[in-house]
């Protein structure tokens, strides 16, 4: 009878031939680059040998291309995508690929792979690249500064795209890439601890939705020579970012793109409220945005050499001998008469006329609107001839999105100014915003809604001083509403405009205060 049932058990697990699989999962050891067998010498060796569930510990310098994909042949069920794996480095453990391809590539659907403790980089393509993965962790990963020894990216630090889900960057320090410090593109993804510093685009870029970023930091450093163009940037749905801080970086700290929505900021500090000197770059406004060059011809004598025309009623062209000018706004509103001759379209100024100019970095920054058109290290007003590009180099937040938030946030000294709403249906509430140099908050969008803010501006001989408004809602924006916010200037500031609403248009504000004199009689719809 025994003899019978160790017969039906040997045959049951002939049946099962390469699906029986192994007892428990093996923990691998991988010096590089001399491991001695049974320890590896190389990490892709260890994990070609390796199973789901197994360990893999990684010591030494490394330099090759890692790619995690499917478990061995030989595992249970054999060459599926790894359902689980761990990879973990000593403390002065590293992986910099000095060829094509990332450190690290978690690709094929693998599912729960882990990296931790590890020091990555590589010559040509990212630290480590994410593709079409699920619930992977990646914990305390290092790129090091730049120097003769040290290891970072050509490309993002880490580079998850968003056919992958639920992946989690944790606890890693990310300076100093070519790219993107992060890149999160997964749904469902989270960002914890993870300071991203002078890196050559945005520290953490987050297109994935929903995800969660949380305690981070995004600085740039002078003296690097990497400029990180922004600290946070957003362009997909639903992300909630709290507690990070963003200074220096070179366009902007904390930027929500015209993909994004949703988004909600909780708690964020932009700018460095410990500054005494204006740091970052900061591009310059030729002219202001809606305007043309002042004093542009706009309607000359004919060939009876008499004026016949008068400017328009309601226009700033004024007559300058026997020719019309624009006036301060650049923009000729008046039409020709008689056979006097038009210089300049009604409507339009002067075109190929400065807009913005670089800062003193040399480097433009600021990206062009409207027909606006780059030349050199300069922006020029296109065929219309009006400015249509904000300098907005090293401004706290810029929204271009919609149904995004910010929240409860700090927003201190940026050179670019303090917050720039050109997006719709976004809401600024209980946040500070003060002493930035440039507009502490500018809405160019349609139905925002701003709320219970506090809003100082500087002036004198303070390095933020600023003449410009402290909320400035220009021509064109739409059913915007301001309740409960105060605007007040610190001492020594320059007088000049609390509010200004070029646009009164269903603008409203109720309950709000500015100092005396600065809410410039508005319309009723406006109080």
């Amino acid at each position: 009878m025994m003899l019978r049932g160790g017969l039906i058990v040997a045959a049951f697990i002939a049946l099962l031939g390469p699906f029986a699989g192994r007892a428990a999962a093996v923990s691998r050891q991988v010096n590089c680059p001399a491991g001695v067998p049974p320890v590896f010498s190389t990490i892709q060796a260890a994990v070609n040998a390796s199973c789901s569930g197994d360990t893999i510990s990684v010591a030494g310098a490394c330099t090759e291309p890692v790619t995690i994909n499917t478990q061995n042949a030989g595992c249970t069920g054999g060459a599926l995508a790894f359902t689980k794996l761990s990879i973990s480095g000593s403390s002065s453990a590293s992986n910099n690929n000095p060829g094509a391809g990332p450190a690290f590539l978690i690709t094929g659907n693998a599912r729960n792979v882990t990296i931790s403790n590890m020091t990555v980089g590589s010559a040509a393509s990212h630290g480590i690249q994410v593709m079409s993965a699920h619930r992977v962790t990646l914990s305390n990963i290092r790129t090091a500064p730049a120097s003769a020894s040290g290891i970072f990216a050509f490309l993002d630090g880490i580079n998850i795209d968003t056919a992958s889900t639920r992946v989690r960057v944790l606890s890693s320090t990310l300076n100093n890439n070519g790219g993107d410090g992060l890149e999160n593109g997964s749904t469902d993804g989270e960002v914890t601890s993870v300071t991203a510093n002078d890196n050559g685009a945005a520290g953490i870029h987050v297109p994935g939705s929903n995800a969660m970023v949380t305690r981070c930091k995004a600085d740039e450093t002078a003296g690097t020579g990497k400029t990180q163009e922004a600290g946070f940037r957003f362009s997909g749905p639903g992300a909630i970012v709290q507690q990070c801080t963003a200074k220096n970086n070179a366009v902007t700290q904390f930027h929500d793109t015209s993909a994004s929505t949703g988004v909600i900021h909780f708690r964020n500090i932009a700018g460095n409220s410990s500054a005494t000197t204006v740091t970052g770059s900061s591009d310059a406004q030729a002219l202001p945005v809606g305007n043309g060059e002042a004093d542009s011809d706009c309607v000359t004598e004919g060939f009876n050499t008499t004026l016949d025309t008068a400017p328009n009623v309601g226009s700033d062209d004024v007559i300058v001998g026997t020719e019309i000018h624009s006036g301060p706004n650049g923009v000729c509103e008046t039409t020709a008469a008689g056979d006097d001759v038009q210089e300049l379209p009604v409507g339009q100024g002067s075109p190929n006329e400065d807009c913005v100019t670089a800062g003193a970095d040399g480097t433009l920054e600021t990206s062009t609107s409207g027909d606006d058109a780059v030349v050199g290290n300069k922006i020029d007003t296109g065929a219309n001839g009006i400015c249509e590009s904000g300098a907005i180099a090293g401004a706290g937040f810029i929204e271009e999105g919609s149904g995004n938030r910010i929240n409860t946030c700090t927003v201190q000294k940026n050179a670019g100014g303090g917050v720039f709403i050109s997006g719709n249906g976004n809401a600024l509430q209980l946040s500070i915003i003060s002493s930035n140099k440039g507009d502490q908050v500018r809405v160019t969008g349609d139905n925002n809604f701003l709320s219970e803010n506090t809003i100082t501006r500087v002036g004198g001989t303070n390095a933020f001083a600023s003449t410009t408004p402290a909320v400035n809602v220009p021509a064109g924006a739409d059913s915007n509403f301001f309740d409960r916010t105060r605007v007040s200037l610190a001492s020594g500031a320059v007088t000049g405009d609390g509010y200004t609403v070029d646009e009164p248009t269903n603008n409203g504000i109720q309950n709000s205060r500015a100092p005396g004199g600065d809410l410039l009689d508005p319309p009723p719809n406006l109080r």
